[in-house]
């Protein structure tokens, strides 16, 4: 569970950061994409989701399987933006991670792959974060 610690960490600072800004930044606490706090919250998600991936996968590849199990908005989102076949695995993952997060679907979104651990098994080691149910739900309890 050590090994866990560390994304969740990063994930929570983050997102303190991000909401005091939000709270005491000089805009009407309101999040842009201007915020320097953003960065720093979407690599912290990457951090988690790719926490544990099995060698020569990606985030991308296990989205895409899981988009056989019922429609994925965020999904849908990323394919449908312009010149999106010319973008890297990690830019379309990104891209699924902003989408997913600004239409706050992003934790429904992970306590569903916490459904389907067969499949979750096939893209991430044992270890991998997305592997421990508990601290799936401690990152959507924050």
């Amino acid at each position: 569970m050590a090994d866990h610690d560390t994304p969740l960490r990063h994930y929570k600072d983050s997102l303190k950061a991000l909401l005091h800004n939000a709270t005491y930044g000089s805009q009407s606490q309101r999040v842009t994409s201007e915020d320097p706090a953003l960065p720093r919250l979407l690599q912290s998600v990457e951090g988690i989701v790719n926490h544990g991936l099995c060698e020569g996968l990606t985030f991308w590849d296990f989205i895409q399987h899981l988009e056989s199990l019922g429609d994925d908005p965020a999904l849908s989102a990323v394919k449908r933006v312009p010149r999106v076949e010319h973008y890297s695995k990690e830019e379309k993952s990104r891209l699924w991670i902003i989408y997913a997060l600004s239409h706050k679907s992003l934790f429904r979104s992970i306590e569903s792959i916490n459904l389907h651990a067969d499949i979750t098994g096939a893209y991430y080691e044992p270890h991998a974060f997305l592997q421990d149910a508990d601290q799936c739900t401690l990152f959507t309890s924050t």
